[in-house]
This record gives C-alpha cells, structure tokens and sequence, in this order.
C-alpha cells in the first residue's frame, strides 16, 4: 500500500495480507516501511524465498542513483511463520 508522504516528505509503505480461514478473510498489516520507502519503485512478489514450503513476500526495489552516478537496486524479502 502507497502511503504517500508524510509532513517530512518521506514516504510511506506497507503489506497488507489477507489469510483466509475458509469462510472468511482477515486483514492483517505484516510490514510498514522504516523510514522512506517509495512504493512507485517497488515491485512485490510472492514465493518460497526460503524453501521452507511456506509461501513469502519479496519486494524489489529501485533505488535510483547514488552520488558516484551507480544505480541501486535492493531486494527485500519477508518471510511467513506460516501464522
């Protein structure tokens, strides 16, 4: 989710999920952003990141270019507990 930015115009993000019991769903937030984390550079995923058998949640990102001129680039990964 875009949080948009806030009064100090650093950005805000976070994950939402939904997990299902069978008859209904239940929305849970797992995951908000330190600091400034622009969710237009991101790029979620989803897998077993950790070969646990457990579905997680990975998200690329983009994070422009550093004061050298070098393009970064991260990969956050968000592993589940299966709970």
């Amino acid at each position: 989710y875009d949080g948009g930015q806030s009064s100090d115009g650093k950005h805000t993000s976070s994950v939402y999920t939904l997990t299902s019991t069978g008859t209904q769903f239940t929305v849970a937030k797992t995951w908000t952003s330190p600091g400034s984390f622009n969710w237009s550079a991101s790029q979620p995923t989803s897998g077993d990141y950790n070969a646990d058998g457990k579905d997680d949640i990975a998200i690329l990102y983009d994070g422009g270019q550093s004061s050298d001129g070098k393009h970064t680039s991260s990969v956050y990964t968000l592993t589940s507990t299966g709970t």
